[in-house]
């Protein structure tokens, strides 16, 4: 199972850093395999949900993406 949020690209910065923060801290666990996933919510045409992998306390990209390449 993946837990996966989907939020306004608006408000998807500070969601991040936050995520990012409570990762340096040691509030979730980031060897876990069940690493929160972001999808960007865009209001562009023929782009509406883009995942969003930029997450700086993850030491590799690939805990960023769904497990399942065929969801990416």
């Amino acid at each position: 199972m993946e837990f996966v949020l989907c939020i306004p690209s608006e408000n998807v910065e500070r969601i991040v850093r936050e995520l990012e923060r409570q990762e340096y801290e040691g509030e979730v666990d980031v060897a876990s395999d069940d690493l929160l996933l972001i999808w960007q919510v865009n209001m562009f045409i023929g782009q509406t949900l883009q995942l969003f992998t930029r997450i700086n306390s993850r030491d590799k990209p690939y805990e960023s993406q769904h497990k399942d390449n065929k969801l990416t």
